[in-house]
């Protein structure tokens, strides 16, 4: 919640210390963005044909409150993480918090986007990837790989650029992480080649 609230905060420097929005796009922004009447610290408000109580973007985690709210888009950014995974009891939490979120889509067709790294096999990745689960036809999960050993995915266009990866840099990063942490994080795979299952 932390991290959305300062990604958001952001956004809304942009839209009030830059004039052009509202010249170019009256339409869409306040000259005053807090003339919107929904601007505080996790949701803002841009004009839109029809008033509505839910705001333009707003900002909240697992446990937070969404009720009554429903959604054109979903964004479940990292929704599980290295913290709340490790118990069954937190993976159905988090299960459970999907579960009540994703009726609240505006119609059948609203994207729900999920960026996201797997630190455990039965975490709700899994589920949402489960045929039998209810919402499985609703969501696309698409998990990618880093593309070690070969090609980045990722590649860097620039040699001064930050952003991207060479192969030798992959392996450069590789070499600095436990197994565990790269094959999650990395590889999008939450068993790595060296642990074992027992029955």
């Amino acid at each position: 919640f932390k991290l959305g609230v300062e990604y958001l905060s952001e956004i809304k420097g942009k839209l009030e210390k830059n004039p052009l929005f509202s010249l170019l796009w009256p339409e869409s922004f306040y000259k005053n963005p807090k003339d919107s009447g929904k601007w505080k610290h996790d949701r803002i408000d841009v004009k839109r044909k029809h008033r509505d109580k839910v705001p333009s973007m707003f900002v909240f985690s697992e446990g937070g409150g969404s009720t009554g709210f429903h959604y054109d888009m979903m964004i479940l950014d990292d929704i599980v993480h290295r913290d709340n995974c490790s118990t069954e009891d937190m993976r159905a939490k988090t299960k459970s918090f999907v579960s009540n979120l994703l009726p609240q889509r505006m119609t059948e067709t609203s994207p729900i986007l999920i960026p996201c790294t797997r630190w455990n096999e039965e975490d709700v990745y899994g589920s949402l990837m489960d045929p039998q689960f209810e919402y499985h036809k609703a969501v696309d999960v698409f998990f990618r790989d880093c593309g070690w050993p070969n090609d980045p995915v990722f590649p860097k266009k620039h040699a001064e650029s930050k952003a991207g990866f060479t192969k030798e840099g992959l392996q450069a990063v590789k070499d600095s992480m436990e197994e565990f942490s790269w094959s999650c994080q990395y590889m999008n795979n939450p068993m790595p080649s060296t642990i074992k299952r027992f029955n």
